[in-house]
């Protein structure tokens, strides 16, 4: 049970930007905060810091130049973690089931509500993104607005707390987090949001702590701390928490990759690419390189041949004396000459002028001048050699593969020309099975999610309503040309119809969408077809032996003769169904089945009792051929 004094009271009395010295803060806070922004360094659009140290004796203009150019080139590997974590959503064997009952129905209209943000919404955009960058951060659960009555339910709210809020966390006892809510304070005559709002709570209990104005004063106003009449008329602080019944701490860290935790519960948790940060740095160090290597390759060091000494007469070796607003030198002042540019020789303003040289004589102890020689070319830029810009590429894409198989995605590099059937497999199974993990651990933190909120609001009728999250294990890393190739392999090779039929589905849905009609019918014939698996063809061979299986006009003839009709017909049906009815194939299965029978007994009822299927069937294999035999 909390306690005013001893867990809550010691918060409200310290200030925000103070050390922890007094160890009441977490222990690892420190820590979570340069984790999320060590990921914000690695991850970010700006040039990162840590890559000055790989280049100490750099000058800092060289430094500036390569920080405004700088690219990140991973990037798109952070979104492509975040595409395949979205992918858990949309797998076919992922499902939030709920019950038949009224909880569930009350806490179904509280947390999907119509036209509005639903729970698992919140969830995969924003759990999500905190389990990808900020793994210390927390989720909590619980009401931010205090009921008007006991008998009034909690209304609970979902909330990610970033790490640098987490003021304590001891996993299953006792957290102290701060919201990024803040309240309204009166400030003078205007009014500034930055009230501060702390949460605190444990395994039975719980509080919230508003920062406040009153009287142009800040105050802490605290749910359950009130102030009673004494025998002496004084008055007195009572604080008497208020209960829950989540049986557990209702708040949890989103990150799955535990680095440290202590005796007391705090955890300590690293970000999913922790194992590939140096591998990422070293690239982009790399990549950096390959940068200025390709403007210093485009654009080399320009060298002119200069004959004669700057024609400013006030020129000495580049620099002029500087004069005042009267023309008066100024001792010792020297400044830039604007027409030599502080080289001291006459050069052209740029090389795509004509180069105009005035002869110099060569001077020497002899009084015969001569002509001094020029060479063939007068200009031009010094060469730099492509090998260096070549093993820098290579170099780069070295490290750029050790990052992408680190993370489980070499695959997502690789092109089919280029990588085998077998490699190919391998790489993506390695992928498959970081998803399931993945998916595991979002799933069981989704679950636990409403869970909190239907013990918030149902209290002890809560396991009646609570849903039940199904992780999906099921899925698909091909894109569409792989998947018509294991399609045209499965129908060649003769694989099992279950296999044909997914393949099939796949391709459906790769080139259609599951929304289109063409999905939809498929997924029909697939459900409700009896003879699936056999072909027109087949069907009619089977149709003609049906009076080797069943006596003429008995009723499991009639039956019989049915089912095949549906099957032969059920294209037919479909389409004068969907005449009828535009959105025929979004009804539910049962009254879709429904009318597909009835279409077909308007063709079996009309079959006389004593009909004897009347064809020639064509022999399975060629006589001629004996080979076939």
């Amino acid at each position: 049970m909390l306690s005013f004094k001893l867990h809550i009271q010691p918060f409200l009395s310290r200030s925000k930007n103070v050390t922890n010295s007094d160890d009441l803060m977490c222990p690892f806070q420190t820590k979570a905060i340069e984790i999320k922004e060590e990921f914000d360094k690695v991850f970010g659009e700006t040039y990162p810091d840590y890559l000055d140290k790989n280049r100490p004796n750099e000058k800092p203009r060289f430094k500036q130049y390569r920080a405004d150019i700088y690219k990140n080139p991973f990037l798109t590997l952070l979104d492509d973690i975040e595409d395949a974590l979205d992918y858990i959503r949309e797998a076919d064997d992922y499902a939030i089931i709920w019950a038949e009952n009224e909880e569930a129905e009350l806490l179904k209209s509280y947390m999907e509500p119509r036209g509005a943000s639903t729970w698992e919404e919140f969830f995969f955009e924003n759990v999500k993104d905190a389990y990808i960058q900020d793994p210390n951060a927390v989720l909590v659960v619980l009401p931010v607005v205090q009921p008007k009555s006991e008998v009034e339910r909690y209304q609970p709210v979902k909330e990610i707390i970033p790490s640098a809020n987490v003021l304590r966390f001891e996993r299953d006892k006792f957290a102290v987090l701060e919201s990024e809510r803040k309240n309204l304070i009166q400030s003078g005559n205007h009014s500034i949001r930055d009230g501060r709002i702390l949460y605190f709570m444990d395994h039975e209990s719980f509080t919230v702590a508003e920062e406040v104005s009153v009287d142009g004063r800040r105050v802490w106003k605290v749910w359950g701390l009130r102030e009673v009449l004494v025998d002496n008329q004084q008055t007195q602080q009572v604080f008497s928490p208020l209960r829950h019944q989540c049986g557990t701490l209702p708040a949890r860290k989103v990150g799955k990759k535990l680095k440290k935790r202590d005796a007391y519960g705090n955890e300590l948790y690293n970000t999913l690419f922790q194992r590939v940060y140096p591998h990422i740095k070293d690239a982009q160090a790399r990549y950096n390189d390959i940068q200025v290597e390709i403007i210093h390759h485009i654009h080399a060091q320009e060298w002119r041949v200069a004959l004669n000494k700057c024609s400013n007469k006030e020129c000495k070796d580049g620099d002029i004396p500087q004069r005042d607003e009267e023309g008066r030198l100024l001792p010792n002042v020297k400044v830039q000459c604007p027409d030599c540019k502080g080289t001291g020789h006459d050069l052209n303003n740029s090389g795509l002028d004509v180069l105009i040289f005035s002869m110099a004589k060569k001077m020497g102890y002899t009084p015969e001048q001569g002509s001094v020689s020029l060479p063939q070319v007068p200009g031009g830029f010094i060469p730099r050699p492509i090998e260096s810009l070549q093993e820098l590429v290579k170099e780069y894409e070295r490290l750029e593969k050790k990052v992408y198989a680190g993370m489980k995605m070499l695959f997502a590099l690789q092109t089919p020309e280029v990588q085998s059937g077998v490699a190919k497999s391998k790489d993506r199974e390695e992928m498959y099975r970081m998803l399931v993990k993945h998916s595991s651990h979002l799933c069981g933190l989704l679950q636990w999610q409403y869970e909190m909120g239907a013990r918030w609001m149902l209290l002890k009728e809560a396991d009646n309503g609570i849903p039940s999250v199904v992780m999906p294990i099921r899925f698909d890393l091909s894109n569409a040309e792989e998947t018509r190739s294991m399609l045209n392999d499965a129908k060649k090779n003769g694989y099992a119809t279950e296999t044909v039929l997914l393949l099939e589905k796949k391709v459906l849905e790769d080139n259609t969408s599951k929304d289109s009609d063409y999905y939809k019918r498929y997924q029909l014939r697939t459900q409700l077809d009896p003879f699936l698996s056999l072909t027109n063809e087949a069907k009619m061979y089977a149709f003609a032996f049906l009076p080797r299986i069943a006596k003429l006009g008995s009723p499991e003839y009639k039956l019989l003769v049915r089912e095949y009709m549906f099957s032969m017909y059920f294209d037919r049906n479909v389409n004068k169904a969907l005449v009828k009815n535009e959105n025929f194939l979004d009804l539910p299965i049962d009254q879709v089945a429904k009318v597909l029978w009835e279409l077909t007994d308007e063709l079996a009822n009309s079959i006389p009792d004593t009909l004897m299927p009347d064809m020639v069937l064509n022999a399975p294999v060629d006589i001629k051929n004996n080979k076939q035999l």
